[in-house]
């Protein structure tokens, strides 16, 4: 008949062990109490403190020399030891206390509470563990709690959380993307939304899938900033965007270099949309383009002066009138073009306009080309204003007369 199988961890260890181990000598025992890495302490039955091992003594200066027992009135421990929920400014009730429900005979399993150091306002995060300490019939003869000192990892914890949070509601979209392959590994909702996808959607998906593609796909956009990301760290710039449903927009996205510590290098964006600026660009870019065909293309000569009085532009017409050339006469005083007897024909009048007095004027001068012939004009003249009525430069029409 084949032997039974030995199934627990005892047992097997019972079968490798030819003679019982001896007992552990309480001197041993004590030692190796003693000299944990976590805190432990233990009361008797009476709630009186019998045991606070090096690490516990160690973190607390008032009971580096203390005297056992220690004490301290359960009603009193969390006071005594400054004991709170973490996060909170109540003190734990006496009923919350782990070593007191363990003297009640239950078993408590990661609790985590915070304790405070009123000489310089530090604190630490501990999770306890412990339960009552029973004699052979079962009888309830103290208590013991162990505490492990969590708050590196608290802290570590509750940053990331509150990054995530921040990330994940701050108004500016962010994405992180795993620079080995490219691949989205975060989105904040922002992002998604911008982009029309649900959440977590895009996580595991190529970054090119919201590039719009142009003259390049939108494969080799994503490796071009790869390449400068590689080499400086960062990079800033226009991306030409798509959404799911495949509409365009415009973005503006700074991106920078991180060490996660689960997806190695990643490259963090933070984007913005930008669409309507673009829009309002192209349309300011309209209107110019509008304003430069009928400012050359127009029927009579059209020159702007600064308030300096230097021309800062001359049609077409004009040129073809006086005999300059655009650079020949743009950043020179508007005067070489001007008959000299004529310099002050319109000087009441245009001091008038620029004062803010009436809007234009109208006179009849005589200009002079560039050859020294005279070219009697009609000068139609008005002040181009700031939002704020300052004046930006004169706009003067020049329509040639008839010779009389």
């Amino acid at each position: 008949m084949m032997a039974s199988r030995t199934t627990s961890l005892g047992g097997w260890l019972g079968s490798m062990v030819r003679r019982p181990a001896p007992p552990l000598s309480p001197d041993f025992a004590s030692a190796l109490v003693e000299h944990l890495a976590d805190g432990v302490v233990a009361c008797d039955a009476d709630g009186k403190f019998v045991l606070l091992n090096r690490r516990v003594r160690d973190g607390a200066e008032d009971l580096t020399s203390v005297t056992l027992p220690l004490d301290v009135p359960l009603d009193r421990w969390a006071e005594h030891f400054q004991l709170y929920r973490p996060g909170s400014s109540e003190l734990l009730t006496t009923e919350e206390l782990p070593l007191v429900r363990a003297l009640q005979g239950e078993t408590v399993r990661d609790m985590t509470l915070e304790t405070r150091f009123s000489d310089n306002g530090g604190r630490a995060i501990l999770n306890v563990s412990g339960g009552p300490v029973l004699d052979s019939d079962g009888t309830i003869q103290g208590a013991v709690v162990v505490m492990q000192d969590i708050t590196e990892r608290a802290d570590s914890e509750r940053e990331r959380e509150l990054g995530n949070a921040v990330a994940g509601n701050i108004a500016v979209v962010v994405g992180m993307v795993r620079a080995v392959d490219g691949n989205i590994v975060y989105t904040n909702e922002q992002w998604d939304r911008l982009f029309g996808y649900a959440p977590g959607e895009l996580i595991g998906q190529h970054i090119s899938v919201v590039n719009a593609a142009t003259t390049v796909s939108p494969e080799e956009r994503a490796q071009e900033i790869f390449d400068a990301l590689e080499k400086g760290g960062t990079w800033g710039g226009e991306f030409e965007n798509v959404r799911k449903d495949g509409s365009r927009l415009w973005t503006y996205g700074n991106i920078s270099r991180f060490e996660h510590p689960e997806h190695g290098t990643v490259w963090i964006t933070a984007i913005i949309d930008i669409t309507d600026r673009k829009a309002g660009d192209r349309a300011l870019r309209d209107v110019a383009e509008r304003f430069r065909l009928a400012f050359e293309d127009a029927p009579v000569g059209i020159a702007l002066v600064d308030t300096d009085l230097q021309v800062m532009d001359a049609n077409r017409r004009l040129c073809e009138l006086l005999g300059w050339r655009r650079d020949e006469l743009v950043g020179r005083p508007v005067s070489i073009i001007v008959h000299p007897d004529d310099h002050e024909v319109d000087a009441e009048p245009a001091s008038r306009v620029f004062n803010g007095e009436v809007p234009r004027y109208r006179v009849e001068k005589r200009y002079v080309t560039k050859t020294g012939d005279v070219v009697p004009v009609a000068l139609s003249a008005t002040v181009l204003r700031a939002p704020d009525g300052r004046p930006l430069y004169w706009i003067n029409m020049i329509e040639e007369r008839p010779a009389s």
